[in-house]
């Protein structure tokens, strides 16, 4: 009985004596871990602060915003901060020195450096160390400049808006706007172009231009938000933000469905829609009334160098083939001047058509152009064979239509080779 009571307490001593040990080195090696592989740190300086004023770090969430580790400058205006993730998350650097905030976008172990004047925090800094971080930066300056351009045109409207000069400067304001975004549209498309597989792609798809209006628009752009999604969900299925663009994307998926719209609803096959617009000379003038065979319909403006680019093109292929078929461009130009002017320039002489309306015009809506340049080639029966066909591509459809075309001497002669 002694005995047994006496090898029964050695027993748990010793298993007691090995759990301590376990743990020991359990906590020691994840303690160690974490200490050399987990950690990420972000060291600063910024000119133009006070010193012990507070700077902050957030953990930036689809839905909220969560204090990561927060100090205070020292006497030069340096900074540490430090934190810990499992994968690349979003984050938020803030400073009461500025009403803008820094975004960055961290992975496990990373290191950076950030450098900036405090006052102008945001067109004035820069990372090193994190190729996510830099393409965050490139965003958001580039964003920061299209908002200054935007905010001077503003000025200058607000300037003149209750004198008699309103009516002759504004046409060239809203051209002014209009270049302004349409750049900004392009920078953004092809920064998503180039960077599709990366979260920063998040970023570009979510700025605003203004308040109330987004560089991307849901229905609008649902072709863009579907490609970053696909993209974005096989490489990052753990992030919070991918999962909410998922989402997003579900949705707007199910809504175009019950809407029967799409940002591409217009496809080959389909019947063009009926328009009804003005020509140069204020007269209305409809598909019918440009021809009953061939026609290209062309989306443009004088504001957009795409546009010019295409249209350069257009002439050389238009005068081989434009006694097989008709063009009518429709602009979206706002300024009558710009448009005409460009017209004469360029000698584009086929059809053209405005009014004046831009984004909001109802061909653009009822064709569902979402970008410049765009085009339709129609068949004698009013239907859709071509869509989005420029330069050696349009060439190649016109050949499979009407045969080669050699100019000689002023003549053509057809031939089925």
């Amino acid at each position: 009985m002694f005995y047994k009571s006496k090898s029964n307490n050695y027993s748990l001593f010793v298993i007691h004596c090995s759990l301590i040990i376990t743990l020991f080195f359990f906590f020691s090696c994840a303690e160690k871990e974490v200490e050399n592989s987990q950690y990420f740190q972000i060291n600063g300086t910024f000119e133009h602060v006070d010193e012990g004023q507070v700077i902050s770090l957030f953990l930036k969430n689809p839905n909220e915003n969560i204090l990561v580790d927060s100090v205070k400058y020292d006497k030069d205006g340096n900074f540490t901060l430090k934190g810990i993730n499992d994968y690349k998350e979003f984050y938020i650097l803030k400073t009461r020195s500025s009403e803008y905030d820094i975004i960055l976008l961290l992975d496990t172990c990373e290191t950076i450096t950030i450098t900036a004047d405090g006052i102008n925090l945001l067109s004035s800094y820069d990372v090193e160390g994190s190729l996510d971080c830099k393409l965050i930066q490139r965003l958001e300056q580039q964003l920061y400049k299209t908002t200054s351009t935007i905010d001077s045109i503003s000025n200058v409207f607000k300037k003149h808006y209750q004198t008699n000069a309103i009516d002759s400067i504004k046409p060239t304001l809203d051209s002014l706007f209009y270049i302004t975004t349409v750049a900004q549209k392009e920078y953004s498309d092809n920064f998503i172009t180039n960077n599709k597989t990366s979260l920063a792609s998040l970023i570009a798809v979510s700025q605003y231009i203004l308040p109330q209006k987004p560089i991307y628009e849901r229905e609008k752009d649902a072709e863009t938000f579907f490609k970053i999604n696909n993209a974005l969900r096989k490489k990052y299925p753990q992030s919070l933000h991918v999962l909410s663009m998922n989402n997003f994307c579900k949705k707007l998926r199910k809504d175009i469905e019950d809407q029967n719209i799409t940002a591409g609803e217009l496809t080959v096959g389909m019947q063009a829609p009926k328009i009804v617009s003005r020509d140069k000379k204020g007269r209305v003038i409809t598909l019918d009334s440009v021809g009953n065979g061939y026609i290209l319909l062309s989306f443009w403006a004088s504001w957009s160098k795409p546009s010019r680019d295409v249209n350069f093109n257009l002439s050389r292929y238009y005068w081989r083939y434009y006694h097989k078929f008709d063009v009518l461009q429709i602009s979206l130009d706002q300024d009558k001047k710009m448009w005409l002017n460009e017209i004469d320039k360029e000698q584009l002489y086929w059809f053209h058509a405005c009014d004046f309306e831009q984004w909001n015009s109802k061909v653009v809506a009822d064709y569902k152009v979402t970008t410049l340049p765009a085009n339709f080639l129609i068949d004698p029966q009013g239907k859709i064979i071509a869509k989005d066909i420029f330069n050696d591509q349009l060439y190649e459809k016109l050949k499979d239509i009407f045969g080669i075309i050699r100019i000689k001497k002023e003549e053509t002669e057809v031939s089925n080779e």
